[in-house]
């Protein structure tokens, strides 16, 4: 593609092929996302590095522009057959003046901008900076620049749900330019840049559930108190991916109480613990309390907790004999 940098006053055209990169990676795992090289700027973000610049014409004075045209509202990623499309908001440009420490005079400019040596700030749409930074010889007018740029984290985070996980890769092209003096003559210059973004994608995610335990209540016994006890843990561990924690559910599908039954149909409600849920209390002596709970953790490849199930009950309305039961409990990852 060719680029051509137009005389403002007399003269002809003549082109340029200026066209310059940017390469951004991130990092989204489940809800939580990290730029790997970019970094806060009052106005968003930019990248981390800086790209120099060549080719550009010496001169004594310029005035640095924004965008020269409206820059992409949108990003279409892809993996494979899948794609995201993720809003981002271009703002405008930083400019490294390098070591060439210009002076700073007010012209006529409509963007919102900045000098504060060796940075020059521009934020707007199609438009110049309200100053002017000169030097005493010929010199390069910057020597790096960098796209500001904003895209909020959580339609990152939406953009990706029910994806799976991978490189997403895409990229996108904006042009900025400036304006200079070029022997006499104010000359304006446009100057294209790709922006890639590679979005390295991770779902949250269960792999296996491991639990420990034999199920085997051994009741105790106190008969002058008319009451009989007992108790059973479980020790689970869930390996996979987590990024807030891991959901805990009963099965939505039981319809009769948490009871085991014995002999001539008699029943021993029993209660379901949670050590390290969030609510401790699942099952009350055969009766629901919660359907759904969550054991905490962030950012980790393994969550560990307790199942508690215990019976206190008075011994004579009980048949003697075995009793049994079983139930079941759902894991997912809380995403």
């Amino acid at each position: 593609m060719k680029h051509f940098l137009k005389l403002f006053v007399l003269g002809g055209c003549f082109f340029s092929s200026l066209s310059w990169a940017f390469s951004l990676q991130v990092h989204v795992v489940g809800k939580q996302v990290r730029w790997d090289n970019a970094i806060t700027h009052s106005h968003g973000l930019v990248p981390s590095f800086w790209q120099p610049t060549h080719n550009l014409t010496p001169t004594t004075n310029w005035q640095p522009g924004s965008f020269a045209s409206t820059p992409p509202s949108t990003i279409v990623v892809n993996s494979g057959a899948e794609s995201a499309s993720l809003p981002i908001n271009f703002k405008g440009f930083e400019y490294h003046t390098g070591s060439s420490n210009p002076t700073v005079s007010n012209v006529a400019g409509s963007c919102i901008g900045s000098f504060s040596s060796p940075i020059a700030l521009i934020v707007g749409n199609n438009c110049l900076g309200a100053y002017q930074l000169s030097t005493l010889d010929s010199v390069t007018p910057f020597a790096f620049i960098r796209p500001i740029f904003e895209v909020d984290d959580k339609q990152i985070t939406d953009a990706f749900e029910g994806k799976p996980s991978g490189n997403y890769r895409g990229s996108t092209s904006i042009t900025q330019f400036y304006q200079f003096n070029f022997g006499g003559i104010t000359t304006k210059r446009e100057i294209s840049h790709t922006v890639f973004f590679d979005f390295n994608y991770e779902a949250a995610s269960l792999n296996t559930v491991t639990i420990t335990g034999n199920g085997v209540i051994t009741p105790d016994y106190n008969l002058r108190a008319d009451r009989v006890w007992g108790k059973t843990d479980y020790d689970v561990t869930a390996e996979g991916w987590f990024t807030n924690g891991l959901k805990l559910s009963l099965n939505p599908g039981r319809s009769k109480k948490y009871a085991m039954n014995g002999p001539n149909n008699s029943l021993l409600p029993y209660s379901i613990l949670c050590t390290g849920c969030n609510d401790n209390l699942i099952v009350e002596k055969g009766d629901e309390i919660i359907s759904t709970t969550l054991i905490p953790g962030s950012d980790t490849n393994s969550i560990t907790f307790k199942i508690h199930t215990e019976y206190d009950e008075q011994h004579s309305s009980l048949e003697i004999g075995d009793y049994s039961d079983q139930y079941i409990l759902i894991f997912e990852p809380n995403i």
